[in-house]
């Protein structure tokens, strides 16, 4: 098909097959969110769901994919599946407007082939991990010129360890640049594409990414 045409040399015709069978989750769909819900969708991932109960914010338009002057005070999960479909309208592209808690990460999650964390609280995040979802979940998140990023098998938790006690994460003091929340979902898309393309990719732990000495440090945990 043409519109993959230039995947072809790293992407063959049966794995494009696959990814047009994937069912990704994107949990948040603000900086890092939706710089990885449009890759997907370009990529090819046939289906895609997008979970956030927040809406455009003038503080969003430095580093939002789809925040602009003319959709402040609109639904980010809204505007994502316009414009996401404007892209690939041969996509399946889910929006669900909602909160995420305990109590709907399970119905929220159901059916899908891997759950991508774009999430800004380790509050959020430990409740999607403590809740033992029975697929990979990737992660991210990005402070100032630094990010990091893992992608947790089931019954194998790698957050609890970065985040035992604190909330929002040193974003809140360093600022979130959108270089820096570009390039860590990039990240998170390229484990996602691994992923449904049948590559364990999984770690038990974290890379970190440091934008200002252009390094990549990986560390892992032992239990």
């Amino acid at each position: 098909m043409e519109r993959y045409l230039r995947n072809k040399d790293s992407i063959s015709k049966s794995q494009q097959n696959l990814l047009a069978q994937g069912h990704v989750v994107v949990l948040g769909c603000g900086g890092l969110g939706g710089s990885i819900a449009e890759s997907l969708i370009r990529i090819g991932i046939g289906k895609l769901t997008l979970i956030d109960d927040d809406v455009f914010a003038v503080s969003n338009l430095n580093r939002q994919r789809f925040s602009t002057s003319k959709t402040i005070g609109r639904a980010k999960v809204e505007v994502a599946k316009e414009k996401l479909l404007e892209i690939n309208d041969q996509a399946e592209v889910i929006s669900k407007k909602v909160f995420i808690d305990a109590s709907n990460i399970h119905d929220l999650t159901e059916g899908c082939d891997l759950v991508i964390d774009a999430l800004d609280n380790f509050e959020t995040r430990r409740i999607v991990e403590d809740a033992d979802l029975n697929v990979l979940i990737i992660s991210a998140a990005v402070a100032g010129y630094n990010g990091w990023l893992t992608i947790s098998k089931p019954g194998f938790r790698n957050i609890k360890h970065l985040c035992s006690h604190s909330n929002k994460g040193v974003e809140q003091a360093l600022g979130n640049l959108s270089f820096t929340v570009n390039i860590l979902a990039e990240l998170e898309v390229s484990l996602a594409v691994r992923t449904l393309l049948g590559e364990d990719v999984s770690l038990r732990g974290f890379y970190f990414v440091d934008l200002k000495t252009l390094e990549i440090e990986k560390i892992e945990i032992i239990e």
